[in-house]
This record gives C-alpha cells, sequence and structure tokens, in this order.
C-alpha cells in the first residue's frame, strides 16, 4: 500500500514509496553526522566514522596516535591530518607504506570531500558535511 501525502497546493497527491517490514529488518539505521570533517574507515565489512578535530591529529597503531589503527601495515606514526577552518591536509608521518589519495601516493595532499585514502592496507573515505 501506497501513501499519499498532500503537496503544498493541497490540490494533488504523490505516492510515496513503502519499505516492505522484511527489507526493514535487513537494513541498518545510518546516524546523521554532525557538521564538519570525518574519516569513513572500511572495517570487517562495515564502515566506522571517525570526526576530525580542529587543529592536529595524529594517525597510526602507536598509543600516542588520536586516530588508532590496529593493523601492521599501519606505522606507529603514520599521518598526520591538520584541520583549519574548512580545510582539512593529510601528511605522511614517515611512515613505513606510505599514504595515498585517490590512487596516488603522497607526502601532503589537501582532502576534499569523497577523497579516498589509503595508509598501508586500511582503505577509508574523507567526509565533510556541511553546517
Amino acid at each position: 500500500m501506497a501513501l499519499a501525502q498532500d503537496t503544498p497546493t493541497g490540490s494533488e497527491t504523490i505516492k510515496m514509496p513503502r519499505v516492505d517490514p522484511r527489507t526493514m529488518r535487513r537494513s541498518a539505521q545510518v546516524p546523521s553526522l554532525e557538521a564538519g570533517a570525518h574519516l569513513a574507515i572500511q572495517e570487517d565489512g562495515g564502515t566506522v566514522v571517525v570526526p576530525i578535530a580542529e587543529g592536529t591529529t595524529k594517525v597510526g597503531r602507536g598509543f600516542s596516535a588520536d586516530i588508532r589503527l590496529e593493523d601492521p601495515t599501519v606505522s606507529r606514526r603514520h599521518a598526520i591530518l591538520l584541520r583549519e577552518g574548512a580545510v582539512t591536509e593529510l601528511l605522511d608521518d614517515r611512515s613505513a607504506n606510505g599514504v595515498s589519495v585517490n590512487g596516488e601516493r603522497v607526502q601532503r595532499a589537501k582532502l576534499r570531500d569523497g577523497d579516498v585514502i589509503v595508509m598501508g592496507r586500511l582503505t577509508m573515505r574523507y567526509v565533510e558535511v556541511p553546517a
């Protein structure tokens, strides 16, 4: 059964799709992200979304990292994220396996929404949510 909803004029109706209850049980709720910058990290078939704070954020396997990645192909000090206002830069922190952005190995790169980042064998995506 389709739901009917009045348009702003009130004279016409449009049909809204309805999701089958069996499909709803199989679906996952996607949390709404706060405005700002995030790393969406692929993890065991799922995705973990980590906010990026203003200033300096250390990424790596070591205990001093702000974003800690438990993978042997990630260096203890793998990368640094510099966030100032709406600009986020990624710097390779002398990692053994390097950092790639959109398939290109980089030492430093300004990130844009949707950029794919690879550190070691971990893949992540840079996500910006507007305010």
